[in-house]
């Protein structure tokens, strides 16, 4: 469990329901909270900027603390990096909710994690 950590909002980009393999081409958003080491609330978001260099920071903007996204272009990583939004990169393809649980249990498998840059 990630216990140093109360709340978090998670942003997962979507292709249908599943977890977008490119985050440059999400069709919308899936956002998961977490308080105290549970899930508080999922909810989809279909209605964001379309335009990539204005998402970061709407994203921010709407609280979100962490994405989850499979692939992810430099330019984009970089205007999330700037908006301390923590970034994990590389997870299998599956639903937002079991990938949060991962994430909750530890056992979120990522290939690059950005989180011990921003605690």
């Amino acid at each position: 469990m990630k216990l140093y950590k109360m709340r978090s909002r998670f942003a997962i980009p979507l292709v249908k329901d599943t977890l977008c393999p490119q985050m440059e081409y999400f069709e919308h958003f899936a956002i998961i909270d977490v308080e105290c080491n549970a899930i508080a609330n999922e909810r989809l978001i279909t209605s964001h900027p379309l335009d990539l260099e204005l998402l970061p920071e709407w994203l921010s903007e709407n609280g979100v603390t962490d994405i989850i996204t499979r692939e992810i272009g430099d330019h984009l990583f970089k205007l999330l990096i700037k908006q301390n939004i923590k970034i994990h990169i590389g997870p299998e393809l599956k639903k937002p909710i079991d990938l949060v649980i991962d994430w909750l249990q530890n056992s979120l498998i990522i290939k690059n994690n950005t989180s011990e840059d921003n605690e």
